[in-house]
């Protein structure tokens, strides 16, 4: 599989400098249009944060040093223990699981 897979890239190259285009593999052309996809969202989200700090009267780039703020707390909140809550994880801990998924055995 991977000598036609080989082959058929090889062959999609020349087509590509044949017509004058660049070739770009399925793999990049993907990572390109996340990255894109990614700038997007993040332009959205910042003309609503603007837009909201408008309609509440705030200042946007306090606002937005908050927003960054909380995005920061919840991601590392988020990797301690993946899929639950952080306020549950502390409790967890505190009564002692191995992980979310044990829910049963405790560390002795």
């Amino acid at each position: 599989m991977p000598e036609i897979h080989a082959e058929l890239e090889r062959r999609a190259k020349e087509a590509a400098e044949a017509r004058g285009e660049v070739y770009v593999s399925p793999e990049e052309a993907d990572r390109i249009e996340a990255e894109k996809a990614a700038a997007e969202l993040e332009a959205s989200r910042i003309a609503d944060l603007k837009e909201k700090c408008a309609k509440k009267g705030l200042n946007f780039e306090e606002e937005a040093k908050y927003q960054a703020k909380q995005a920061k707390k919840k991601k590392t909140s988020r990797s301690r223990m993946v899929g639950v809550p952080a306020a549950q994880s502390r409790k967890r801990r505190a009564a002692g699981f191995l992980c979310p998924a044990d829910r049963t055995r405790k560390i002795r």
